[in-house]
């Protein structure tokens, strides 16, 4: 019980270590789209603004946390779950579930954060990082990277039987009616 407490926390800590590489990754990410796009946009009527904005960082958000993801899910199996056994592309698809979730928590934290208790929104973004890191890692330790039945049958049910399934041609249908 205690080593088994003992490994979560050490892999908490890896994983909030790789979780800081994917952070830079996605903020950098996310702070390029928003300012670029804001600059770009020249909005300088703030009833237009109010309406754009929400759309350029939830597009900046989303954008900077698929390629933190990317980056996460490969560090996060070789160093933090150090490389557990499982179809990889099963395992991303999982992961890329995880961080859906992770993702939801992150965006609604910081439009709570933004739009109710009017935080800067890149304060806002770093606070949500701390729900979002813990659901993440709830969902990477427990169902992204455990074996599940879908994959210890289905999967490899599927693997083995490709190529060995061939559907037979049909016969054509004849004209049945008579040509006058």
């Amino acid at each position: 019980m205690v080593s088994e407490i003992s490994q979560t926390a050490v892999q908490f800590w890896k994983f909030a270590m790789v979780g800081i590489s994917g952070t830079i990754i996605t903020l950098i990410t996310e702070f390029l789209i928003v300012g670029i796009s804001s600059a770009a946009f020249g909005i300088t009527n703030y009833d237009i603004y109010q309406i754009v904005f929400p759309i350029i960082l939830a597009l900046g958000m989303t954008i900077g946390w698929s390629a933190g993801t990317i980056s996460n899910f490969t560090l996060n199996r070789i160093i933090t779950f150090e490389k557990p056994p499982g179809n990889i592309l099963w395992q991303f698809a999982k992961y890329w579930l995880s961080t859906l979730l992770a993702m939801f928590f992150w965006q609604i934290t910081t439009f709570l954060l933004v739009y109710l208790l009017h935080i800067w929104w890149i304060i806002s973004s770093i606070l949500a990082v701390a729900v979002s890191t813990l659901v993440g890692f709830i969902m990477a330790k427990w169902f992204t990277f455990q074996p599940d039945p879908i994959e210890r049958t289905l999967l490899p049910l599927l693997i083995s039987l490709r190529g060995k399934i061939q559907l037979k041609k049909r016969k054509p249908i004849e004209n049945t009616e008579e040509q006058s």
